[in-house]
């Protein structure tokens, strides 16, 4: 039975392999049998890596390839001219040899010369049947060119500087082939050094450069090759002392004559050593005796050269043992016979099993780098899955093993063999690469320097990124634009930019190529993995890029699509649902927003199976044993046939039966429930469900994202907050009516909350609290009749409401539940009410939760003229507006705080002054400027002619943009039964008297899955793309200060600045908007999907708020237009 070896080996299984590796290469004729059972040219590349890789270990590099050229001369005794030129062995074996020692020579000396002819319009063609038109003048010509460069390459390597920076392994091995030449055919023996040096080492690079890195892949157009080809045919026939017999090729006779005995000459240099100093000495004697490794470090050894020798030993056992069978000289032999017995052996035995535990989470970064390093390198372990967003985890019983293992219940852990537990990433992969071999490229354990340096970047990782990616997965959990901002990562950006120079230097220090993709090599090692899941989950930032870790990108670009192109798409199933989640909850405008509260009887549990089957008779009937008698009864006959309670209308578009109904429970899950379809991001039961979704009837290209995110309260009640981003803004009301219905269809009933200030000047904190928390007392101030219960209940506002307090903190807090009367059944409100002394008087914050929403008017007037007014309370609330004036913020203050300035703009009589303390009178405001700090805020304190006795606070903050300024007022403390007149008051009355534009933002935003921010960007700056897109005729320009000009010229501006691949800034108005005023305006392009998608944001500062409609249209609608596009992948 073969055993697995994946991607890592066992230690065990190393052992054996390098026991019959040690007998294999003593004898030339072991490695042609192995050879000789081997099918086709990719297993016979195979066989000479790996043979090559032990023999490096294991210090028997020379030796085994003296064995081998020897076995090739004894091979071909009678035919020497054959030696070195067939598909052998020893070919292979050479030839790899000389790709690896001669690679940064061939390099060096090779790639300028043809770096100057590829790509070009030169010519090498000689053949008349492959020319056309005035052919003798055209292979006069090629001919000309032919010959010259043939001159040129001779030349460099014949060099005298050349032929000592030759590698000298390569010459040592030259001169052992004279040696064996001079013994078996001492006539061709230039001949067949000239086969060695020319045929294996200089003409395959020649052949094929972009192989060897001489010149850059895909570069080599069929010119180029065939170029190539006539160049290593011309010389190899120097090498070979040949003439050519080719008609077409005779004209070439005379070059080739003219330079064999200088090829002759070059290789006498070549075998000269350049290390020996008398003649006594053997020439390259210390490479030819060099003492084998005494304990060979498996480490050392390529884990591909492992992988091969373990499926040639197991899968053609029977072949090499019956060859080894067939031979009498090899039956005879106590080698062969120990090989023939360490083959019977192997895979006869199982190595130990380990049991290895893996509890992780594929959301967070540092158990997906775990996991992914399993699913790479194939090693067994049982993974258990660990819901971090998951709140009631008491059921969960594999959430309760690993809290037990666990005291700091964070993943990723690794429990061993039911004993040993492991709690830190970087700790967990450097165990496991102890405990099976992995391929040294992970962790270089054989190389001192590079292991030291894997171990110390790893210790630099922990404490410079793993910190702020922590504090980033602690964000995320409850996403908000604020929370992932990229300023407040800024430690995290800093270190991602040192830790790109770290990687530079040690590409440098190792010498590798700029285009090296990784840390120390062209593989992975665990530094690049804790990079690049790192570097992952810091895309989830508003505003990061890759593009600014230019060493950085290129690992992550090559890993993602390339190295781990099999298993990145497995880790990343769940993540990419939670990533597209906090992407859309945290870069949507609010214009595209549906919000609904949402209570149900049942537990968060239930109403999550509920959404997302809500057709499934088991929930339909816990459904029924919650609500009231004249809705249960409509139940039996089904609740998918239900109506608006008290009305007779269907919603046939959800309720026919030919309409589709297609559930599914798993993530990546595609459903359609009764004509809404969608697929399944994110999955936390009990807790959130977030999915993309559209309506059957919504306009192609159209994509919401729904977030149903559950809390429990009270009696295990479900309380579900509802969230729609992206829905198209014709469709908006539509929807909010389909979800209304929905709600009621499964037993929840939509709550809001209800918000206000109350300002009561003649009661301080102690009395409010004692008369509110004391029924009796209230009823007498209030002068309303009340109903009291044993409980502590009351009955009040004629017995309309029932209301209990909960708790109370003395003089601060009273909370009560509440409730009409005329609510569905066993539905309280949750009243919260905080109290504070002000203005010698007392405030009092209440929230009312859980209010029915069809109530919620009705409720808020209750409280206002029943309660707070009889308490002698003002209801206030407060007001936010942001003007943007086209004058800077010094020329804003001294209009403002200018009482004659002030005056001629309002044409009233004004007073204002920058002192603190002096009066300000506007309009009809009266009161005092309480603070000024110049030319940045001014704080008001005043009061208007319709409540002269009430103060309200007025804070107006100045920021300078370009063009102008921009103003943020808040006027906290207003009258709500005032709001309405107030807003109008600063908008007609203030602003634009002044000069001042009322302004919003506007932010929309769309995922684009498989355009990479790099083509986006591109077709964003093409003007015909762009107006293929947008729909008329429209340009930006690529240059920074270059103008715009959208939508046949309504909009116009300029570019202001250019970030390649990231974001397209730009100054732009509208042709009818107020003349001067500029919308900032921002393309944003943040990438995904390992670079091959993007989340495209618009982001528009001061949109004057008459034209907001028509901008957030438009923008809307570039986004719609950029899902349906056609990108072009160059």
């Amino acid at each position: 039975e073969t055993m697995p070896v994946p991607n890592h080996v066992h230690k065990e299984t190393t052992s054996e392999i390098i026991q019959l590796l040690d007998v294999i290469t003593k004898k030339s004729e072991f490695i042609t049998i192995f050879y000789s059972v081997l099918e086709g040219g990719s297993e016979y590349d195979l066989f000479a890596k790996a043979i090559l890789s032990y023999a490096h270990a294991a210090g028997k590099t020379m030796d085994i390839l003296q064995n081998v050229v020897q076995s090739e001369f004894e091979a071909n005794i009678g035919t020497p001219t054959s030696i070195m030129r067939g598909n052998t062995a020893a070919s292979r074996i050479l030839g790899l040899f000389c790709r690896q020692e001669g690679k940064q020579f061939l390099k060096k000396q090779l790639s300028p010369s043809i770096n100057s002819i590829v790509g070009g319009e030169i010519s090498f063609e000689i053949d008349h049947c492959k020319l056309s038109g005035d052919i003798p003048v055209q292979k006069k010509a090629n001919l000309g060119n032919l010959l010259s460069f043939a001159e040129c390459v001779l030349s460099t390597i014949a060099t005298p500087e050349s032929i000592l920076d030759m590698p000298r392994k390569i010459k040592a091995l030259a001169f052992h082939i004279q040696r064996l030449a001079t013994q078996h055919s001492p006539e061709n023996t230039m001949l067949l050094v000239g086969g060695f040096v020319m045929l294996r080492f200089i003409n395959p690079a020649l052949m094929t450069p972009d192989f060897y890195g001489l010149v850059q892949s895909g570069s080599l157009s069929m010119t180029d090759r065939r170029n190539l080809t006539l160049l290593c045919k011309l010389i190899q026939n120097i090498s070979n002392q040949r003439l050519c017999n080719e008609e077409w090729m005779l004209d070439c006779n005379e070059f080739i004559e003219k330079n064999m005995h200088r090829l002759e000459e070059f290789y006498v240099h070549v075998l000269m050593d350049p290390m020996q100093e008398t003649d006594e000495q053997e020439p390259f004697g210390d490479l030819f005796n060099v003492t084998p490794t005494e304990q060979l470090n498996p480490e050392a050894i390529d884990l591909e050269a492992f992988k091969f020798f373990h499926d040639i030993f197991i899968d053609r056992k029977s072949e090499l043992l019956e060859a080894f069978g067939q031979d009498e000289n090899l039956r005879e032999s106590k080698e062969a016979m120990k090989l023939v017995e360490l083959l019977n052996d192997y895979g006869e035995t199982t190595p130990p099993e380990v049991n290895i535990e893996l509890y992780y989470s594929p959301l967070c970064p540092f158990s997906r780098a775990v996991w992914l390093f399993c699913l790479e390198t194939g090693i067994p372990v049982v993974t258990h899955k660990i819901d971090l967003l998951k709140e009631d985890q008491a059921l969960d019983q594999e959430y309760k093993k690993f809290s037990q293992l666990s005291p700091s219940l964070q993943v990723p852990l690794l429990h061993v063999d039911g004993e040993f537990v492991l709690e830190e990433s970087a700790a967990i992969c450097t165990y496991l690469c102890d405990l099976f071999y992995v391929g040294n490229h992970w962790l270089p354990k054989a190389e001192l320097e590079s292991v030291s340096r894997i171990h110390q970047q790893l210790d630099w990782i922990q404490h410079a990124i793993q910190i702020p990616v922590l504090r980033l997965w602690e964000a995320c959990k409850n996403p908000t634009a604020e929370a992932l901002q990229l300023t407040r990562y800024r430690d995290f950006v800093t270190n991602l930019e040192i830790l790109d120079k770290m990687y530079a230097m040690e590409k440098e220090r190792c010498n590798k190529l700029p285009t090296c993709p990784y840390f120390q090599g062209n593989a992975p090692s665990l530094v690049d993995l804790f990079t690049i899941l790192s570097l992952s989950f810091g895309q989830l930032i508003q505003g990061f890029t890759v593009n600014k870790f230019p060493t950085l990108k290129l690992a992550y670009y090559h890993f993602v699509n390339q190295y781990s192109k099999k298993y990145w798409k497995q880790i990343n199933y769940e993540f990419e649902g939670f990533f597209k989640y906090v992407i859309t909850a945290t870069s949507t405008g609010s214009v595209q927003q549906i919000r609904q509260s949402v209570l149900f009887q049942q537990t968060p549990h239930t109403i999550y199976e509920m959404v997302q089957d809500p057709e499934n008779d088991i929930f339909l009937f816990l459904a029924s044993k919650t609500i009231s008698t004249k809705t249960n009864a409509k139940l039996k006959r089904g609740l998918k046939k239900l109506n608006t309670e008290g009305g007779a209308q269907d919603d046939k578009a959800e309720e026919t039966d030919e309409a589709p109904y297609v559930v599914n429970l798993d993530i990546g899950g595609e459903f359609n429930i009764r004509g809404r379809e969608g697929t399944n991001l994110l999955l936390v039961p009990g807790k959130k469900i977030v999915q993309t979704s559209r309506m059957s009837d919504w306009e192609a290209g159209y994509l919401s994202t729904v977030i149903f995110e559950f809390e429990t309260i009270e009696n295990s009640q479900a309380l579900l907050h509802f969230t729609e981003l992206n829905c198209p803004s014709e469709n908006s009301k539509a929807q909010e009516e389909h979800w209304l219905r929905f709600w009621k269809k499964i037993n929840g009933v939509r709550v809001d909350t209800i918000d206000q200030t109350i300002v009561l000047k003649t009661k301080g904190p102690e009395m409010l609290f004692n008369i509110l928390t004391d029924w009796r007392l209230l009823s007498k101030t209030l002068k309303s009749k009340m109903k009291f219960e044993e409980n502590g209940g009351v009955y009040m506002h004629n017995n309309k409401v029932y209301a209990t307090i909960t708790s109370t903190v003395p003089n601060k807090r009273i909370v009560q539940d509440w409730r009409c009367l005329d609510w569905p059944e066993d539905l309280f409100g949750r009243v919260e009410q905080d109290l504070e002394g002000y203005e010698g008087g007392c405030r009092i914050r209440c929230k009312i939760h859980m209010v029915p929403y069809d109530r919620v008017k009705m409720v808020e007037k209750l409280w206002k003229s029943s309660m707070w007014k009889k308490l002698g309370g003002i209801v206030c609330t407060s007001l936010k507006q942001d003007i943007a004036f086209l004058v800077p913020p010094n020329q804003v203050c001294a209009m403002l705080l200018d009482g004659s300035v002030l005056s001629s703009k309002l044409r009233n009589k004004c007073q204002s002054s920058p002192e603190t303390g002096s009066q300000f009178i506007a309009g009809h405001l009266k009161g005092t400027v309480m603070k000024y700090q110049e030319n940045k805020q001014i704080v008001l304190c005043v009061s208007h002619k319709d409540w002269p006795n009430h103060n309200s606070l007025v804070t107006l903050t100045l920021n300078p943009v370009e063009n102008g300024t921009e103003v943020h007022m808040y006027h906290e403390n207003i009258p709500s039964a005032s709001i309405k007149n107030i807003s109008d008051m600063w908008s007609n009355d203030f602003w634009e008297k002044i000069d001042g534009i009322l302004t919003t933002n506007i932010q929309t935003s769309c995922i684009l899955n498989s355009t990479s921010p790099e083509i986006l960007y591109m077709t964003l700056l093409d003007k015909n793309a762009l107006s293929q897109i947008v729909g008329s005729d429209s340009c930006i320009s690529p240059k920074v200060g270059g103008q715009v000009s959208l939508y046949d010229k309504v909009v116009k501006g300029g570019v202001s600045a250019l970030e390649l691949n990231t974001s397209i800034t730009m100054s732009l108005r509208y042709f009818n908007w107020p003349f001067g005023l500029q919308a900032e305006t921002c393309f944003k392009l943040d990438e995904i999907n390992g670079g091959k998608g993007t989340v495209f944001t618009v982001q528009q500062n001061r949109v004057p708020i008459n034209q907001m409609e028509d901008a957030a249209k438009n923008c809307e609608e570039l986004c719609k237009q950029l899902k349906k596009f056609k990108f072009s992948k160059k």
